[in-house]
């Protein structure tokens, strides 16, 4: 079995949603989390996630770029964060680090740009709203199994009480 290497977030913050269309993977969602909290080593400071054959509660998350914390980077140095892309294998690609990637909005912009090129996308991806009763029921992706199309990505679950702390 292959494994789908992505960011795996405990908890996110949800930004903002788009869409395009893509020819072999059908309708697809991308969408920006922030406020990312993490039990593993690497800590991400935004990521966007895609998700091929639907949105974020039906597709299957299959991408992603990422934000991460450049922990060994002096205050000073300009390289507080790093690219990273997810593209779906069993590693990642890191495409260099500056504080750029600490904005959310430059992030973004450069998130979608590496999008276009790696789905050879003819345009950017279109915001979308999102109505509030899909985004209560929004988890952030965990790894899953390549091939498995059909079994649903398992998102951790919290307790009602979990929600206040």
């Amino acid at each position: 079995m292959n494994t789908v290497y992505l960011p795996e977030l405990a908890d996110a913050r949800f930004v903002r949603n788009y869409v395009f269309r893509h020819p072999q993977r059908g309708s697809c969602s991308c969408v920006l989390v922030t406020e990312c909290r993490t039990n593993a080593r690497i800590q991400y400071a935004h990521v966007m996630y895609i998700y091929e054959q639907g949105d974020f509660l039906t597709g299957r998350p299959c991408f992603a770029v990422a934000s991460e914390v450049n922990r060994v980077a002096s205050p000073d140095s300009g390289r507080s964060h790093f690219l990273g892309v997810f593209p779906g294998g069993p590693q990642h690609l890191n495409l260099g680090a500056t504080d750029d990637w600490a904005d959310i909005e430059k992030f973004a912009n450069k998130a979608l740009e590496v999008i276009v090129e790696h789905f050879s996308l003819a345009k950017a991806p279109e915001e979308i709203a999102v109505p509030t009763v899909m985004l209560q029921r929004f988890r952030v992706p965990h790894t899953n199994v390549l091939g498995d199309h059909n079994k649903p990505t398992k998102a951790k679950t919290r307790k009602w009480w979990q929600f206040w702390k």
